[in-house]
């Protein structure tokens, strides 16, 4: 079997059992998928032994010189890393570029096992509009059926609407959704406030020179500061970020 075709059936094996979340699969389930494949080339054999005795052959091949599936128990199936399978399942979305298909592949955007298929398949495609356009979409039905996330989004809006500094809107709204989840979600010391920073450089400036500043200070006091000073309806962020500056050596003594 050639390369091209290893790769067509690795993709499919690995986008049937991501989609089921399933990382371990049974050899006579591979064996079916290699069967139906065959089944399906040009000149293949009729005769269902030859299929099954070919499937075998198949999979014990690939298993041998490639080394991306291995039988992790008698008869039970894996690839050898999960990146493998991410990256033949993001193949799959790529391939599949029917909309109704592709739409079916943005339903798991919710799951986070997903994550690094979306940012593989984006980073793949010569032209990935259609599939973050439908991504998008997807993400706007979430949020405007869940009435909690709504008013979420009011407030961030309401909030970065009061401040009167030159930063962009926009990154200011960044800014107070990423510290506002921040308890909530556990980010603590790993908060990412990269997309309020790319937003706006003036306001990376001023987001890295208050953490230069607050290197001897845990983090997540800091920002938990922050987040407190917005807490009570402060009404410019130069203020949050000058209260936190002015906090800090204070902070570092206790």
């Amino acid at each position: 079997m050639s390369l091209e075709h290893k790769i067509y059936l690795l993709t499919k094996i690995a986008a049937i059992n991501f989609k089921k979340s399933r990382y371990f699969f049974e050899q006579g389930e591979v064996e079916r998928c290699i069967t139906d494949y065959l089944r399906s080339l040009p000149n293949a054999q009729p005769d269902q032994p030859t299929l099954q005795r070919d499937s075998k052959a198949v999979l014990k091949s690939i298993e041998s010189q490639h080394g991306l599936l291995v039988e992790r128990a008698r008869k039970i199936y894996s690839f050898s890393h999960l990146t493998f399978q991410e990256y033949f399942t993001a193949r799959a979305v790529i391939n599949s570029f029917e909309l109704e298909t592709l739409k079916d592949s943005v339903s798991h955007i919710t799951n986070k096992s997903w994550r690094e298929i979306f940012l593989l398949a984006a980073n793949m495609m010569p032209d990935a509009d259609d599939l973050l356009l439908l991504m998008k979409e997807r993400v706007d039905t979430i949020v405007a059926s869940n009435e909690k996330l709504q008013q979420f989004l009011a407030w961030v809006s309401q909030k970065s609407l009061s401040v009167e500094v030159s930063y962009k809107l926009t990154a200011v709204r960044a800014f107070y959704l990423v510290l506002a989840l921040a308890p909530n979600l556990g980010l603590g010391r790993n908060l990412d406030i990269a997309l309020a920073r790319d937003l706006d450089p003036d306001l990376d400036i001023a987001l890295t020179d208050l953490l230069t500043l607050s290197r001897d200070v845990d983090r997540d006091l800091v920002l938990a500061l922050a987040l407190a000073r917005t807490a009570v309806g402060a009404c410019d962020l130069a203020l949050d970020i000058a209260l936190v500056c002015n906090l800090i050596p204070s902070c570092g003594q206790t």
